[in-house]
């Protein structure tokens, strides 16, 4: 499949390159610029560099195409709540200096879903890992001008050849990846839906779909409709949060959303991101030692995703 350009512009007011490289997919990263999905109904790609300018391209060059940019990249987000009431807070005050550029990047449902069921019970470095493999394995490619890059396979490809899950890896969860997909392409679960309800009623409707559960339910939604109110909360984010802050795990959650607020799922995604998401053990004991900010030498990292491709 070739793209066409359709707008070259320049955007500023972010920190474009930890927008772009915090869990983008390794391959999608270079050294000075990286790719992002635009969630379309054609593919949309667009190529981002560290200042700012940026260039789209499609199949077809519709409208809109900025706007839909710039809310894939939160540019006109105001997080300014959330880096206040960070700045005070002992996991991620540091975080809130360093990474008040950051914003989320968002992606369409069915890849914010498959992303979700990858993290399932699974370490930061299993899942993406898998995830990176479920890319490679499919081996879906475009051209972007003279650059030749792999692309998520669409809900229909992982139907039509279901098998390629198993080899890469998916193990168990190649069964809710079809089931999703199923979901998506018959349209029991579809976009204009979940972003039409409350936060609450849209998990719900997630999770009617067997084997996506509360965490994989409320992350998707965080990735693709940029509604943090329900935070996917795990048992590494649990354990961390009764640790630093001295309450049961059994209360962990309801003491989370209280402090967060409509932030709760944003603040959760910073604390794996602050703390590298290295395995629980680690984390507890940076965070006895303070270590409270992204190390660059830990490789892959969620800021350094690149390490998925040094393996």
């Amino acid at each position: 499949m070739k793209l066409h350009l359709c707008i070259r512009g320049r955007l500023s007011g972010i920190d474009f390159e930890k927008t772009m490289r915090v869990y983008n997919l390794c391959f999608w990263i270079n050294s000075d610029h990286a790719y992002t999905f635009i969630p379309w109904s054609s593919p949309v790609v667009a190529r981002i560099y560290w200042s700012g300018d940026y260039e789209l391209y499609s199949t077809n060059c519709e409208e809109n195409l900025v706007e839909r940019l710039e809310w894939t990249l939160g540019f006109r987000e105001d997080l300014s709540e959330f880096y206040e009431l960070a700045s005070r807070d002992p996991l991620l005050s540091e975080f809130a200096k360093l990474f008040k550029g950051w914003r989320l990047r968002s992606v369409d449902l069915w890849w914010s879903l498959v992303i979700a069921v990858c993290q399932q019970n699974a370490s930061f470095k299993q899942g993406w890992r898998t995830l990176h493999e479920l890319v490679k394995t499919y081996g879906k490619n475009i051209h972007v001008e003279n650059t030749l890059i792999l692309r998520p396979p669409t809900p229909l490809e992982i139907l039509e050849d279901p098998e390629k899950l198993k080899k890469a890896g998916l193990g168990y969860r190649a069964e809710t990846i079809l089931r999703v997909a199923e979901s998506i392409v018959t349209g029991i679960v579809k976009y204009e839906d979940i972003s039409k309800v409350s936060v609450e009623e849209a998990e719900s409707m997630l999770r009617k779909i067997k084997g996506v559960g509360p965490y994989t339910a409320r992350l998707a939604l965080m990735l693709s409709t940029r509604r943090y109110e329900l935070p996917p909360i795990d048992r590494w984010l649990r354990r961390i949060i009764s640790v630093v802050y001295g309450v049961d795990e059994r209360e962990a959650e309801e003491f989370w959303v209280e402090k967060w607020g409509k932030w709760s799922a944003l603040a959760s995604l910073a604390v794996t991101i602050t703390l590298d998401a290295e395995i629980l053990s680690k984390a507890l004991m940076r965070i006895k030692r303070r270590e409270v900010i992204p190390n660059p030498l830990v490789k892959p990292s969620p800021l350094n995703m690149s390490g998925f491709c040094e393996e």
